[in-house]
Formats: structure tokens, C-alpha cells, sequence
């Protein structure tokens, strides 16, 4: 039988004399542990969507936020935008990549991830911006144009180090792990380690026919996703494991791969966007693998061709379809049973990326609906956690 714990306001009395404190209650209700239903990790606070072309009044593009549980369009930015083609997200802050087709100046345009307000942009070094990276205050950028990779200050957009040649004419990924940045090279057909601080160069992989189009990492493992088997013969593409700090390759997956496009990570699960390989045929899958042994789980049969992006917070995987059409979809789908959640598809015009941003875990002062969260506060207090800094509510 659960112990249930005593009302809160009844106890205020015995609890201001065991903690030699004076306990003032605010507002109407008291906050539970788990603060309704805005665990952090629990799902997306909100969901972010790079539209290319935007609307009839704004053909420069857009970038729409929506409510990460009800899919309602929170707001819309157009100042800044020319072609979004990459997003980052880190905490408040919100990173476009525009290419600047329509201005003739690509830029880097910054946000307050809450409100759509306008901060920095950055221009200098910046040309066709096909990827972006956040690590800490670091946000890295892949120029096509230039092939060079630069990193700036993530707060100011000041810049840092250069390096020079570092990507080539076609799709390129960046991710970041334990002071490594990694970039898969598409045209090239190498993914190559560079220091995250300095950009000093380390190790390279290079196998034959590799095409890589997207990275993932767990604990010390590398994931790439090729367009193209590195065998020369599977033309499906395939998802390989290396390790991290030396570059040694480890497992292969080719079942269920059909045209890799991205990937993505809940937990110790590694989740592959397929282009192709769906039922009917034409259209999309997404096929979850065990991370450490490369294992088959489920398969999600999209229904739609055109699969572009994957992103995950938590147990919630969010797919962004576009299908070339008026109809586009983001859909949210629970990354243990690959349910669907919720789609969004309103405001969708040729979108080419999307970015999720997680529930803030609240601090013990703050306060849900008007309340003083102060009885989350006292059950970290005395040891009787019944949320605490994990991603679900525990009874």
C-alpha cells in the first residue's frame, strides 16, 4: 500500500518548528511535487520548424514555434529570416541558419527561444550555412560556400577559431561530445574530429563508398548515418558505431535501412529517419535500434514520402515530414511504443529543419499557477523525492 503523504497546510505548524523556519503560502493552491505535467525531459516545451519559403506575405522564410503538448503555434518569426535551413537550440537562446538567397547575405540570427525576440546576428564568415552545432557557449557553423567551419561565441556571436576546408558541397552534420567536435562530410565522404576548443585536428574515417548524412553519440560511441553502404554494394545506405575517441569501428546495421537521413537518441535507443522503405511504398520510416548492440526494435511506418529531420527530448521523438506539398507534418510519437502523439501542421510551408527545446526544470522557489512550490522544495528537503531531477514523476 502507497503511503500517502498529509496534507501540506496541516502540517505547516509541525514543520515550522522542526525547521526553525517561518513557512508563508502565496496564491490559491499549493504546487504539487510534480508540477502537473511539465516534468522536465517529459516532453518538448516547444517545437520549432525552419520554413523555407514561409507564407505568401513573407516568401523569405519563417521560423514558427509551437506548444510542445498541444501543437498550438505559439509565435512566429520573420525579422531576420532569408531561407532557413538549419536550426539550434540551447536554453533561451534560438540559432537560424539562413542561406540569404533572397539577400544575397547569408547570417546566423539569433532569438529568445521563449518570445521570437530578435538578439544578434552574425554575417562575418558566414556563407551558405548548411549545419550548426551549441556546446556549452560555443555555436559552431558549416559554411558551404567557403568550406570553412567557424566557431562563435554563443552569447555575443563574437567569433573564435577557423578551420579551413573543412566541408565540402553537399550534406554535412556536426555534433559535439566530451570536448570533440565531429563533422560528417557528405561530399567528402569522411567524418573528421576536431578539438571543440582549439580546432586542432585529430582523427579522420574514411571508407569506401561512405556517405555520411548525419551523426549521433551515446556515452562514448559515434554514430553515423551513410547515404550509401560502406561496402560499395548496399546502395541503401547503411548506420555504423565507432568509438568516439579513437575513431575504431564497431557494429553495422543495414536491416530496416532505406535511404538514412537522420538520427537521434532516447535513452540507450538509436533511432534512424529513413527516406525510403515504408509501406505503401515511396514513403518514410523510422526504426529503432539498441544503441549498444545495434539490435532492431520497432519500425514506424510514416505514410508520407519526403522525411527531412528527427529530434528527440526525453520519450518523445518529433519527425518532420515535407512532402513537397501544402501538407507538411511534424509528428510527435512516444519513442517506447512509437505511438503517435501529436501532429502538427499548420503554418508548415516547405519546411527543412526542426529543433526541440526541453521543459525548464523549475527551481524550489518558483511557483505553478500563482503557488509557492514549496512543498516540492521541503519533500527535497527531507529526503522524500518524489520528482527530483529526473525526466518522469516517480510514486
Amino acid at each position: 500500500m502507497k503511503r500517502r503523504s498529509p496534507d501540506f497546510v496541516t502540517q505547516i505548524p509541525f514543520l515550522e518548528s522542526r525547521l526553525n523556519l517561518r513557512i508563508f503560502i502565496v496564491g490559491s493552491a499549493i504546487a504539487g511535487a510534480c508540477l502537473g505535467c511539465t516534468t522536465p525531459g517529459c516532453r518538448a516545451q516547444e517545437i520549432f520548424a525552419a520554413n523555407y519559403y514561409g507564407t505568401v506575405t513573407s516568401e523569405y522564410g519563417t521560423v514558427t514555434a509551437y506548444d510542445g503538448i498541444t501543437g498550438a503555434a505559439a509565435f512566429t518569426v520573420t525579422s531576420g529570416v532569408d531561407d532557413p535551413d538549419a536550426l539550434a537550440v540551447s536554453g533561451d537562446d534560438l540559432y537560424v541558419a539562413n542561406l540569404g538567397l533572397h539577400s544575397g547575405v547569408s547570417t546566423i540570427a539569433e532569438y529568445d527561444a521563449t518570445t521570437g525576440a530578435p538578439g544578434f546576428t552574425i554575417s562575418s564568415g558566414v556563407s551558405f550555412p548548411l549545419a550548426m552545432a551549441v556546446s556549452g557557449n560555443s555555436l559552431y557553423v558549416a559554411n558551404q560556400d567557403s568550406g570553412a567551419l567557424t566557431e562563435y561565441n554563443a552569447t555575443t556571436g563574437a567569433p573564435g577559431f577557423t578551420i579551413a576546408n573543412a566541408i565540402g558541397d553537399a550534406t554535412v552534420s556536426l555534433m559535439v561530445l566530451n570536448g570533440e567536435l565531429y563533422v560528417a562530410n557528405e561530399d567528402y565522404g569522411t567524418v573528421a574530429e576536431f578539438n571543440a576548443t582549439t580546432g586542432a585536428p585529430g582523427f579522420t574515417i574514411t571508407e569506401s563508398n561512405m556517405f555520411p548524412v548525419a551523426l549521433a553519440t551515446f556515452g562514448n560511441n559515434l554514430y553515423v548515418a551513410n547515404a550509401a553502404g560502406s561496402d560499395g554494394n548496399n546502395y541503401m545506405g547503411n548506420v555504423t558505431e565507432y568509438n568516439a575517441t579513437t575513431g575504431a569501428m564497431g557494429f553495422t546495421i543495414s536491416s530496416g535501412i532505406d535511404e538514412p537521413d537522420s538520427l537521434a537518441l532516447s535513452g540507450s535507443n538509436l533511432y534512424v529517419l529513413n527516406q525510403q522503405g515504408g509501406t505503401p511504398a515511396g514513403t518514410g520510416t523510422v526504426t529503432e535500434y539498441d544503441a549498444t548492440t545495434g539490435a532492431s526494435g520497432f519500425t514506424i511506418n510514416t505514410d508520407v514520402a519526403g522525411m527531412l529531420d528527427l529530434a528527440s527530448i526525453g520519450n518523445n521523438l518529433y519527425a518532420l515530414n515535407n512532402t513537397g506539398s501544402t501538407v507538411n507534418t511534424i509528428i510527435d510519437y512516444n519513442a517506447t511504443t512509437g505511438a503517435s502523439i501529436l501532429t502538427v501542421s499548420s503554418g508548415l510551408d516547405d519546411p527543412r529543419a526542426i529543433a526541440v527545446s526541453p521543459v525548464p526544470e523549475p527551481e524550489p522557489w518558483e511557483g505553478v499557477a500563482g503557488s509557492l512550490s514549496l512543498f516540492w522544495w521541503l519533500q527535497h528537503f527531507r529526503g522524500n523525492r518524489k520528482c527530483g531531477r529526473t525526466s518522469v514523476c516517480r510514486p
